[in-house]
């Protein structure tokens, strides 16, 4: 048995020991016993015959209760009788052991922590010998794979010598072969290269395609406002006098939840159906962190940045586009990277 189970179980000993002591305890007060035995007034040869009536009728008769009840009542009385009438004899109360009282909790306190110290140690070695387990299962499978493709790798060569030695095939058709699936490999390799320059290329295309189109749409809507482009209208002053209007319009916007967003400058998760508007709300708060905050869009991480690029996106300038599986799950490791740097 453990350390810690055998603590528990002294424990529940001792508080069930104390409260069968505890029960025990039943009369912490003194008694009396008290009888009435008068003396006859009798004399002479009578005397001792009428004692004896006396004795048989009162003096057998025994009444117990408590002394300070008796010595209460004793004293309040105008005219008490007198002690030579009685005959008493006190019994002492028992000790009520009230100690035991405070050693009964205290032990199951102390029971409870050790036997919630023995389930803690019984999970960690357990967990301890799961995780060895799997740790086991994993070096051994790896181990067979790699014995397995170590195996395979031999019986082929050793397949090759044999149809060699016997006539079956030349050397310098076996040397062709090895260098036909070398040559295949490079290609392999080599289109893989090129796929993804095309599609480095596609992407700056249409992020070329996107800066354009929100170019112009800026100078359309210069046009329809009668406003000349921002460099030319407003200096540094005017540049932040607007910007605190846009804060303090964005407060205000609805108890401030999107200030609250954009303030925090953490990681957010948009959630929701195609078309619900997770992309142009993602947008948006990407914007206002860039403008107020001087917060650069490092990465823009979206599966379908083709078309959000010439929409909902069309207004930022993110450092790289990441769309297909691979990149976006580089595109996640480096955004923990920064993360764990900070």
């Amino acid at each position: 048995m453990k350390p810690y189970a055998g603590l528990a179980v002294l424990g529940v000993s001792v508080a069930l020991a104390s409260s069968l002591y505890l029960g025990q305890s039943q009369r912490p007060y003194d008694l009396i016993s008290v009888r009435f035995c008068p003396e006859t007034a009798n004399t002479g040869s009578e005397q001792q015959q009428s004692q004896q009536s006396l004795d048989q009728r009162y003096c057998k008769h025994e009444q117990k209760l408590l002394k300070e009840i008796w010595e209460q009542k004793q004293f309040e009385s105008a005219t008490p009788l007198s002690e030579s009438s009685f005959k008493m004899k006190t019994i002492p109360g028992e000790k009520t052991g009230i100690i035991w009282f405070l050693v009964a909790p205290v032990a199951s306190g102390l029971a409870y922590l050790a036997w919630a110290k023995k389930t803690e140690q019984d999970e960690n070695e357990s967990y301890q010998v799961l995780e060895g387990f799997k740790t086991s299962i994993k070096l051994t499978t790896v181990s067979s794979q790699s014995e397995r493709e170590f195996k395979t790798l031999v019986n082929n060569r050793a397949w090759d010598k044999q149809k060699i030695a016997n006539g079956f095939i030349s050397v310098e058709a076996a040397q062709d072969r090895l260098n036909r699936q070398t040559e295949i490999q490079d290609k392999q390799h080599e289109t893989s290269l090129t796929e993804y320059d095309v599609m480095l290329a596609k992407m700056k295309k249409e992020r070329a395609e996107a800066l354009r189109d929100a170019a112009k749409a800026d100078k359309e809507t210069d046009k329809v406002l009668g406003k000349v482009a921002l460099s030319e209208q407003v200096d540094e002053s005017s540049d932040s006098r607007l910007k605190d209007s846009l804060i303090e319009g964005i407060k205000n916007h609805e108890d401030g939840w999107l200030w609250k967003i954009i303030e925090n400058q953490k990681p957010i998760w948009v959630l929701g159906e195609a078309g619900s508007g997770k992309s142009t709300l993602a947008a948006s708060i990407v914007m206002l962190r860039e403008k107020l905050f001087d917060m650069p869009l490092f990465c823009l991480v979206d599966a379908h940045a083709g078309d959000n690029l010439r929409k909902s996106w069309k207004h930022l300038s993110p450092g790289a586009v990441a769309q297909s599986e691979e990149e976006i799950g580089q595109a996640f490791d480096d955004s923990r990277g920064r993360w764990l740097d900070r």
